[in-house]
């Protein structure tokens, strides 16, 4: 199915997601490796959490109801460390075991107290008489996380440090995520000069190139590949009928418009790519292109202005891409509107924004932004708000949705 009228943004959520494979493929990586992949298999539990009843701090274990009768000198049997077997307490009314951090909990004990509670002299620990105790104190009890087979991470998250942490607690060495597609990225136009190299007035840099390719590879995409053409036919068609053969994921940086040298649409065409939409009633990003190559490989082709490509990119290229990766989000971001904001076109409007928390709201603040071609409002901001299309004016307080640029660490 292709559209060839404005759609709504919407609209372009619905096509490009109906038309991206349902089947990525998987690959088992090391754990040591897969910081920012997108999990596909669950990681269950391989035993309870904790395994055994864990001593939270330095100091004694000792039974409790050993205090009924107002004792509070108890003398140390020994001494139980972190990594060894469990001790047994062998006088559970009149003695107790000194525990270290980590340690097991010895038998017999049900309760620890910290060293900061009592006062040792030789054999004997005396206990704050003030101090109130109650069975379980300072333990991290067995299974009081989760018990072994649930689920510790369930497929479909994007995996931070801590989940790391988490699959190496279960033992594994590798754990199933989603392949990453090997990215081409392609810009064109006679204007663009590369760094290193002398730039007249008339002419620009490629910021696009290096900012899509500074973004794909924070959002864990490792293989991504940056080309270049002139706004010359055959170059471009030559350079695309290359990558579309050799790459999974297609980005298009400018001549995606109407104008005389806007070769890109005409050029997709001829090579096979079969055109989904081509436009979207938005503003910045309103030549938006997208569509589909043979053996399900997508094409993206991106206003060339910056402020348009990067919103483009945020806004549709990766939230699609993970998604069909098997990225699951739970909710999506919103923050309110610190200032009134009137926009007439009846267009959806992404004006970039910086954020801060107020009252522990998080509010939205416009940055100045001109127009698409202002690329320094991006460093200015942190990501952008959505706003809906029939409505022209947005009051202080309004609730909106917020897409963050993404992150470079």
């Amino acid at each position: 199915m292709t559209e060839d009228t404005f759609i709504t943004p919407q609209r372009a959520d619905a096509l490009i997601s109906n038309a991206l494979p349902a089947d990525w493929p998987t690959e088992y990586v090391p754990i040591t490796s897969a910081a920012g992949r997108i999990l596909r298999r669950p990681v269950p539990a391989d035993r309870d959490l904790p395994p055994f009843d864990r001593v939270m701090m330095d100091g004694i274990a000792l039974a409790s109801a050993a205090l009924g009768n107002g004792n509070r000198r108890f003398k140390i049997e020994s001494t139980a460390l972190p990594g060894r077997p469990p001790l047994a307490l062998s006088e559970p009314a009149s003695a107790c075991i000194q525990v270290m951090t980590g340690a097991v909990l010895p038998q017999g004990c049900d309760t620890v107290v910290p060293f900061e509670e009592i006062k040792i002299s030789g054999d004997y620990a005396d206990i704050n008489p003030n101090l109130r105790i109650a069975p379980g104190d300072n333990v991290h009890h067995r299974a009081s996380d989760l018990n072994k087979g649930d689920i510790l991470l369930p497929a479909g998250k994007r995996l931070t440090p801590n989940h790391i942490a988490l699959a190496a607690s279960t033992g594994q060495t590798e754990v199933c995520v989603a392949r990453p597609p090997r990215i081409a990225v392609v810009s064109n136009g006679d204007e663009l000069v590369d760094l290193g190299h002398p730039v007249h007035p008339f002419q620009i840099r490629p910021i696009n190139n290096y900012g899509i390719r500074s973004v794909l590879h924070a959002r864990a995409f490792p293989e991504v590949h940056v080309f270049h053409t002139p706004d010359d036919r055959d170059a471009i068609l030559t350079v695309l009928n290359t990558v579309l053969d050799n790459f999974d994921l297609l980005i298009i940086s400018g001549g995606v418009s109407m104008g005389r040298f806007d070769y890109v649409p005409s050029v997709l065409q001829e090579l096979g790519v079969q055109k989904i939409f081509h436009k979207v009633r938005e503003r910045p990003g309103k030549p938006l292109w997208f569509g589909m190559f043979r053996n399900n490989k997508p094409v993206f082709a991106l206003p060339g202005n910056p402020v348009s490509s990067m919103v483009c990119l945020h806004r549709y290229v990766l939230p699609h891409t993970e998604h069909a990766m098997g990225l699951r989000q739970t909710s999506e971001e919103t923050a309110v509107l610190a200032r009134p904001v009137d926009f007439e076109p009846r267009l959806t409007f992404f004006p970039p924004v910086r954020t801060s928390v107020v009252e522990g709201v998080l509010t939205a603040e416009p940055v100045k932004y001109n127009n698409s071609g202002h690329f320094a409002a991006l460093s200015e901001s942190n990501g952008f708000v959505e706003l809906q299309a029939d409505i022209n004016h947005f009051p202080a307080g309004t609730s909106v949705p917020f897409r963050r640029w993404t992150s470079v660490l």
